[in-house]
C-alpha cells in the first residue's frame, strides 16, 4: 500500500538528563559527538564547550535555536544546559506576554497553560535539530517531589526540577531519561542501649539510571539496561556503548552521520527542484 513505512527506523536520540548539583551533567554532555551548547545558566563557560552567549531571554534562546535547526554547520548534538534555567526564562516571557509581574498574577493556573505552549515551541525546535541529524541533549537539575500514585499510599522520588506539566511533557518527548546519582549502600550502626541507626555510605560509584524505580523517574525506549556507569569523564562513551549493544551495534555516531547525510540531501534536492 502507497505511503506505508515497514521495518524500524532509528533516529539520533534525545536525552534528557537529570542529577543533583555538581554531577557532572555538563561535562557528560560535553563528551558528545561535536555538541553546541544553548545556555541557560552559567557552567558550560568553565568546560570550555563551543556554545552560545548566556541566553537570558525566551526569545534570545528561540532565537539560537532556530539558527541551530537550519543546519548549516558541523555540530552533530545540541544541547540545552538547562531545562529548569529555561522554564524560568518561559514563566517570564508568559508573565511579560499577559502584562503582570509574575506568571502566578494571571491566575486560575492559567499561566502554566500558556507556558506549555512556549515549551512546545522548544520542543518543535529541538525537533528540527533532529531532523537535520543532531542527537539532542537536555539537561536539568534534580528535585525531591511527593509521587501521587494510584496503586499506593503517596511517596517521594527524584524527578525532574519542573513544573509538574512541563516535566511531563518533556517525559512524554524524549527517547531517554536518565537520572544521574552517586550509589549509596546502608549500614546498621549501633547507638547503644540495644538500638541501632540505619546511615547511608557513598561507594565512590556513580551511576545512571535508566528504568523508573519508586525512588526515582527514568524510561528509555531502546531496551537499555537500569543503569550504567556515569563516570566523571567519559561519560557519554559508556551510553554509546550500551546503546550500541542495545540496538545491535548501531552506533549513536553512525546514526547522527546517516541522518546528517539524509538531511543534506534533501536540502540538496530541495535547492536543486
Amino acid at each position: 500500500m502507497d505511503g506505508v513505512i515497514s521495518g524500524r527506523t532509528i533516529k539520533p536520540p534525545r536525552v534528557v538528563l537529570y542529577a543533583k548539583d555538581g554531577m557532572g551533567k555538563t561535562t557528560w554532555a560535553a563528551g558528545a559527538d561535536r555538541p553546541i551548547f544553548l545556555p541557560t545558566e552559567e557552567g558550560a563557560d568553565e568546560v570550555g564547550v563551543d556554545r552560545f552567549p548566556l541566553l537570558d531571554d525566551f526569545p534570545v534562546f528561540l532565537a539560537a535555536l532556530g539558527k541551530v535547526a537550519k543546519g548549516d554547520h558541523d555540530y552533530g548534538t545540541v544541547v540545552v544546559d538547562s531545562l529548569d534555567w529555561l522554564e524560568r526564562l518561559i514563566f517570564s516571557d508568559v508573565a511579560k506576554d499577559k502584562g503582570v509581574s509574575s506568571i502566578e498574577d494571571i491566575g486560575y493556573g492559567k499561566g502554566y497553560l500558556f507556558a506549555l505552549d512556549k515549551w512546545r515551541r522548544v520542543i518543535a525546535g529541538l525537533d528540527l535539530c533532529r531532523g537535520q541529524g543532531m542527537a539532542v541533549i537536555a539537561i536539568a537539575h534534580a528535585q525531591i517531589k511527593r509521587f501521587d500514585s494510584p496503586e499506593v499510599e503517596p511517596y517521594d522520588r527524584y524527578m525532574l526540577k519542573l513544573k509538574d506539566s512541563a516535566g511531563a511533557l518533556l517525559r512524554e518527548w524524549a527517547d531517554v531519561v536518565g537520572y544521574a546519582t552517586n550509589d549509596v549502600s546502608v549500614k546498621k550502626a549501633d547507638v547503644g542501649f540495644n538500638a541501632t541507626v540505619a546511615r547511608g555510605h557513598s561507594t565512590g560509584r556513580r551511576s545512571l539510571r535508566l528504568v523508573e524505580r519508586p525512588a526515582y523517574d527514568a524510561k528509555n525506549r531502546y531496551g537499555l539496561p537500569d543503569s550504567i556507569p556515569f563516570p566523571k569523564e567519559g561519560g557519554w562513551q559508556v551510553f554509546c556503548q550500551a546503546f550500541e549493544k542495545a540496538e545491535s551495534k548501531t552506533s549513536v555516531k553512525q546514526i547522527v552521520d546517516n541522518a546528517e547525510d539524509s538531511a543534506e540531501a534533501q536540502r540538496e534536492e530541495a535547492s536543486n527542484g
